[in-house]
């Protein structure tokens, strides 16, 4: 990005907020592609997440860095809705 071009600066990786930022306003133009449930869901089923989810720490880590976790999804439940807490039920309790 913009600190590539600077001499002597050490290339940074945004954080996923503002690459989400960044990503949705080059892509506000072109059309989404659409999955279908079916698909979602077999997606779903087919992968082994005791297989990826084993180490839990690393796991959420490596998740952090591509989706932002903590932001809830709805803001009446003061947090406890957010990615982060839905993954913490679904996968590993």
């Amino acid at each position: 990005m913009a600190g590539r071009l600077l001499p002597g600066a050490e290339p940074s990786e945004p954080d996923a907020a503002t690459r989400n930022a960044i990503q949705d306003v080059l892509w506000a133009g072109q059309g989404a592609i659409e999955i279908s449930r079916k698909s979602s869901r077999e997606i779903a089923r087919d992968l082994d997440l005791g297989d990826l989810a084993f180490m839990p720490d690393r796991f959420m880590a490596l998740l952090d860095r591509p989706w932002v976790l903590g932001a809830p999804l709805d803001p009446w439940t003061g947090g406890s809705s957010s990615l982060r807490e839905q993954i913490n039920r679904h996968v590993f309790r």
